[in-house]
């Protein structure tokens, strides 16, 4: 891109990543966070599945899978919102990312519940495979523990 471009780019403010003021580093921020609580999310959760699998305490399990399907609802529910008020979104990955870490169900939910990425055909098909891949994972795992 020239600098004739980037200039024009610069001054209607749709190219962030050059744009001299604080929009850029929002949304660098707002990328920052997203990721730090994402990561969070998805250690805390493992690790209580992964406990109370080892322990065999149902309650430990079903706590780290309520953590990550309410983490993906809610992902989804802002990412919904964020759409209406055209601000800054939840990327895709994230949340396909949080889908193949056990929060398909709650994302299957809010595909649902609230209508959201319904046409997008990626979500369609990866949400509900997840679902049935934690499904039928965590039901061999259960059965076959040695203790």
């Amino acid at each position: 891109m020239g600098q004739r471009e980037r200039g024009h780019r610069e001054q209607r403010g749709t190219d962030t990543a050059h744009a001299g003021n604080n929009l850029g580093k929002n949304i660098y921020e707002q990328n920052k966070s997203h990721r730090r609580n994402r990561n969070l999310i998805w250690i805390s959760s493992w690790g209580l599945a992964v406990a109370g699998l080892l322990t065999r305490q149902l309650l430990w399990t079903a706590g780290g899978m309520l953590l990550v399907n309410g983490y993906a609802l809610l992902l989804m529910w802002l990412d919904k919102k964020a759409a209406i008020e055209r601000k800054w979104r939840v990327p895709e990955a994230s949340l396909l990312w949080t889908a193949a870490w056990g929060g398909a169900f709650g994302m299957l939910l809010a595909m649902l519940g609230l209508r959201h990425k319904t046409k997008h055909i990626s979500f369609c098909i990866i949400v509900p495979l997840c679902l049935l891949c934690y499904v039928a994972g965590s039901t061999y795992i259960w059965k076959n523990l040695p203790f």
